[in-house]
């Protein structure tokens, strides 16, 4: 009898053991990977800011040298060469806000309610996710010049350097937007299938009809993922470089199309370790880093404002 109370004791601890050994399992890779990948990196990043790395005397390798705040000098004029650019990056995110975002929701509520055709709407809207960017990029360049061409027997395709700057803007524009309309759709219709359904309902029973049930149930439950794509569009202005180079690769400025986040990723391909004197616009890595941090004290506020004005204009449940 105490032979078997002993093994039955063994095995609780070792199921036991076994649960714990898979939380730890569970929970450690997700801490190794923040603490590589974002307190690591970052922390490095900082540091590398304040640094530059030149040949030592026995040409082997690189010195690390502290550079004060002359990289953060270079980080200011970088911003400052391309502040110019910022009017398409300003352009991308009022049609994202007034154009993408409204329409992601119109969709979403759509398809969140199983209208008719929403599968079919759903399988559309997220096909530029599913299919490869360049390879995406090439049919749409395709049917905006040689298709376009065909079809209205112009002279020049959307894209063309012949075509007016302002079709060739508007041309990147409605793709930028496209191609972001099947995530937020994807997310605000994830957000809506949360809802508890008892809400809706007591809203329907109280003669809430169709529109009445967006802006004061759905809006209200899904508005801190609105607030979410509000910031993410906001702080685009200085990340998002609009496939430009996928497009036209590092040509684009030929085009008269750039905007600052495609001035930056330029600026950033080369990343040289050390200064050429040979291409003194090319951004060190430790430039690069400074760039960084500015471009991070500058987006902060943004955000901690854009979230502010959000949670004090949100609806409420009615």
């Amino acid at each position: 009898m105490e032979n078997t109370l002993k093994t039955t004791e063994r095995k609780v601890l070792s199921k036991k053991t076994k649960r714990l050994l898979f939380y730890i399992a569970v929970v450690a890779l997700p801490v190794l990977q923040f603490c590589i990948f974002y307190i690591y990196v970052n922390f490095n990043s900082l540091v590398v800011a304040f640094q530059r790395f030149a040949i030592p005397d026995s040409g082997m390798g690189y010195e690390k040298q502290f550079a004060a705040f002359d990289n953060f000098r270079v980080a200011f004029q970088t911003i400052g060469k391309g502040w110019s650019k910022i009017a398409m990056s300003l352009r991308m995110i009022a049609c994202e806000l007034f154009i993408g975002l409204p329409l992601a929701l119109v969709f979403s509520f759509y398809i969140y309610k199983k209208f008719p055709l929403a599968g079919t709407f759903k399988v559309m809207l997220f096909m530029p996710q599913i299919i490869s960017s360049i390879i995406f990029v090439t049919l749409f360049s395709h049917i905006v010049d040689e298709v376009y061409k065909a079809v209205f027997h112009a002279e020049y395709g959307l894209l063309s350097i012949d075509a007016p700057l302002k079709t060739r803007i508007a041309t990147i524009l409605f793709y930028n937007v496209w191609i972001s309309f099947g995530v937020n759709v994807m997310m605000f219709t994830g957000t809506m299938s949360g809802i508890d359904g008892s809400i809706v309902e007591a809203a329907q029973l109280d003669g809430a009809n169709i529109v009445q049930e967006f802006f004061r149930v759905t809006m209200p439950m899904i508005w801190s993922t609105f607030t979410t794509f509000v910031v993410i569009s906001l702080t685009g202005v200085f990340t998002h470089q609009l496939s430009l180079f996928a497009f036209f690769g590092v040509w684009a400025d030929d085009y008269g199309l750039s905007s600052f986040g495609y001035f930056l990723f330029i600026k950033s391909l080369a990343g040289n370790v050390r200064e050429n004197p040979n291409f003194p616009d090319e951004l060190t890595y430790s430039q690069l880093a400074a760039l960084g941090i500015v471009l991070t004290a500058i987006t902060l506020p943004i955000v901690l404002i854009t979230r502010k004005v959000m949670a004090k204009l949100g609806p409420s449940l009615s």
